[in-house]
């Protein structure tokens, strides 16, 4: 029992922790982008800055339909935190990848219940071709996503099983 506490508020501090970062960077774009012309900051040839809201899932799908998207995202959002969060603290095998999906997901679960939308900063693009916007828990939530399937395929190729 001990385990499982001291594993949960190590875990809530992480988690907090990258909360704090991607909400520190998106309440920091927001003012300062609205102080730019055309709410852009040119960083170099393929990375702008740019003030963006996503109200509708993932790119902006469902963006015209974002009062039953926000309402449907909160719920799956939600559910997938507290699935993974339960899974790492009662499971002291559990992937350490799984906070940063979590930090990430928080983060942007955070933007849609405060502000009704998600806050996406970071434009990256070649040429023409634009990448949608996104932002720092984008970033958790895909650079964790990238590590566990980086150590399943690692586990597979030297036959080791989580079973």
């Amino acid at each position: 029992m001990k385990d499982i506490i001291k594993r949960a508020l190590i875990s809530s501090i992480i988690i907090a922790l990258m909360v704090w970062v991607d909400q520190y960077t998106k309440s920091f774009f927001i003012a300062y982008l609205k102080t730019r012309a055309g709410y852009i900051l040119h960083i170099n040839s393929f990375l702008d800055m740019v003030y963006s809201w996503n109200y509708g899932i993932s790119m902006g799908l469902f963006d015209s339909h974002h009062k039953y998207s926000n309402a449907i995202f909160l719920v799956i959002n939600s559910s997938i935190i507290a699935y993974l969060l339960l899974a790492y603290i009662i499971d002291k095998n559990s992937p350490k990848f799984y906070l940063v999906v979590i930090g990430g997901g928080a983060g942007n679960l955070f933007d849609r219940f405060t502000r009704g939308a998600v806050f996406d900063f970071i434009s990256v693009h070649y040429q023409e071709y634009y990448f949608p916007a996104f932002n720092v828990a984008d970033m958790f939530i895909s650079l964790g996503v990238i590590m566990l399937f980086w150590e399943i395929f690692h586990q597979k190729k030297n036959g080791i099983s989580n079973s």
